[in-house]
């Protein structure tokens, strides 16, 4: 009789949890060792009380695009919560949804000429399959020349320096992409 290989993976979150599936389609048996209250590592997310959908814990979300998460989430019977929430952006003292095709044309903030800019390069952005390239340019270099410098100064770089602070000029475009 062959005995199974024992295999042990430390961290539970999604690159834990992929590679004990693997090995586990291979024949070995997996244990996973998770020193959080849940698995899922860094992909996460949490429900507060008065909330209509969870919210990630660390900026990291499924998109309706990633097939291989969505692929295995259903070949282990994980349930898929995926939403349409409005995505805002806080410009001029006021809340202005920014998430559509859509939204981006009605997005007064900007003159219509800078809207179909953004909106043209971020298409441009979208149809990429492999952003790997862009790691040699930076967001604050690259993004004002695909969308504008109006659009990127009304809504990319106060958003950049926000999250990024002192280093937002140093954010290669692979990570904005």
């Amino acid at each position: 009789m062959i005995k199974k290989i024992r295999v042990a993976i430390i961290g539970g979150g999604y690159t834990g949890l992929a590679a004990a599936v693997k090995l586990s389609d291979l024949g070995m048996r997996v244990t996973i060792f998770e020193s959080g209250k849940s698995s899922g590592g860094l992909a996460r997310s949490f429900l507060g009380s008065f909330w209509k959908w969870p919210l990630e814990i660390f900026y990291h979300h499924i998109f309706t695009g990633d097939r291989e998460i969505l692929s295995m989430a259903k070949k282990v019977g994980a349930k898929v919560l995926i939403l349409e929430p409005k995505t805002n952006s806080f410009i001029n003292n006021q809340e202005m949804q920014l998430d559509s095709p859509l939204s981006v044309i009605k997005f007064r903030a900007i003159s219509l000429l800078s809207r179909f800019r953004m909106g043209l390069g971020l298409l441009i952005l979208k149809t990429i399959p492999n952003g790997l390239f862009l790691e040699k340019f930076t967001v604050s270099k690259l993004l004002p020349i695909l969308i504008g410098r109006e659009s990127y100064r009304v809504i990319w770089e106060k958003l950049m320096s926000s999250k990024f602070g002192p280093w937002k000029d140093e954010v290669n475009m692979a990570w904005f992409w």
